[in-house]
């Protein structure tokens, strides 16, 4: 074999081994790129579980927020109704007071009747217009109470 022979041989199987070479290379790379493939579908379906977590959480704090606005809804209605209460309370609290208002002044009234009344019996009597006698047979003779009695007298003094 002569030397050209030899380095083309050399050659020729240099080229198929750089070949070889080249495709395991290739091999090599296409295996990272499924190992770094494969890692990266890891990773995402890690994200996803997680997403799906986070919106699991989401909606749970929704459900809560929900039942809170509920709380809250049915809170204002107690109030609203209470506040309806307490207006209705004091309502009824200024009628009362008018009502007492309206009483005192009744009474006022009928204690200056009462006092006029007093008066006038003290000067029937200071005058001998009656004694207590005359009251005592005016009451058997009707069964009378009291203001009955006393109208009795006023009224027949201004006749006499």
């Amino acid at each position: 074999m002569s030397e050209e022979e030899i380095l083309e041989s050399l050659d020729q199987e240099s080229h198929a081994l750089w070949t070889k070479l080249e495709a395991r290379l290739e091999t090599f790379r296409r295996a990272q790129a499924l190992k770094l493939l494969a890692l990266s579908l890891d990773v995402l379906a890690h994200a996803l579980d997680i997403l799906a977590h986070a919106l699991d959480v989401l909606a749970h704090a929704l459900d809560i927020l929900a039942h809170a606005l509920d709380i809250l809804a049915h809170a204002l209605d107690s109030l609203a109704h209470a506040l309806d209460i307490l207006a209705h309370a004091l309502d009824v609290l200024a009628h009362a007071l008018d009502l007492l208002a309206h009483a005192l002044d009744i009474l006022a009234h009928a204690l200056d009747i009462l006092a006029h009344a007093l008066d006038i019996l003290c000067n029937l009597y200071q005058e001998d217009y009656f004694s207590i006698r005359d009251i005592i047979c005016i009451n058997e003779k009707r069964d009378l109470n009291e203001s009955q009695i006393l109208l009795l007298i006023i009224t027949s003094s201004f006749q006499d």
